[in-house]
């Protein structure tokens, strides 16, 4: 069976801060924005949880997390 992106639903993304040809920042924006437009009328939209990995976490970063719509950013390498 085939299916599109746009026919499965995702609970959570989780993205890199720093990629070559665009920002996580500009991409949680982005795809939270096109998430909400696809799915605001729908019985059952629930907000789509983006979150952000980085090698380079900056005192700045709390404010881009809000602005963007991230819900949280952490440090790479993880550890358990």
């Amino acid at each position: 069976m085939n299916k599109k992106c746009c026919d499965v639903r995702f609970k959570i993304v989780m993205t890199d801060i720093n990629m070559p040809l665009k920002d996580g920042w500009d991409l949680t924006y982005e795809v939270i924005s096109l998430h909400k437009k696809r799915n605001q009328f729908k019985k059952d939209y629930k907000e789509l949880s983006v979150v952000g990995i980085s090698a380079g976490i900056t005192a700045d970063c709390a404010s881009k997390v809000k602005n963007s719509g991230m819900k949280s950013i952490y440090a790479k390498p993880m550890q358990s």
